[in-house]
């Protein structure tokens, strides 16, 4: 699997409700192009000083997926009607999901009866 990432920075001005349409706009994209698994979309809670403050995940089933969807028609006329008029920036990135690191009982201490000193 492999997951699409842009990162927005939008142009002063633009309001929630103009973000939420442009992502209602393009809900019926996972469903109309072949092998995209599921889009996410959100704000960063973070209060990014560099600007980009919404992002959006596209999650493809291989590279082959991603190469149609990056070249897709529906996807390039949602990005010129609905994304581009406002966002100032955008960035993207098509990463595999190769490395996975979680938390387990036997990698972290917690502080709960002894432990680490």
């Amino acid at each position: 699997m492999i997951q699409h990432i842009a990162l927005l920075k939008l142009k002063p001005g633009v309001t929630d409700e103009q973000v939420e349409a442009a992502f209602e706009a393009g809900s019926d994209l996972p469903n109309e192009i072949p092998g995209v698994l599921r889009l996410t979309y959100g704000r960063d809670r973070s209060d990014p000083a560099h600007g980009f403050g919404l992002a959006s995940v596209v999650q493809l089933q291989d590279e082959e997926a991603l190469n149609a969807y990056l070249k897709d028609p529906r996807r390039l006329e949602y990005l010129e009607s609905h994304v581009d008029p406002l966002t100032e920036e955008r960035i993207e990135l098509a990463v595999p999901l190769e490395g996975v690191h979680a938390p387990t009982i036997a990698t972290w201490y917690w502080g709960i009866g002894g432990g680490l000193d």
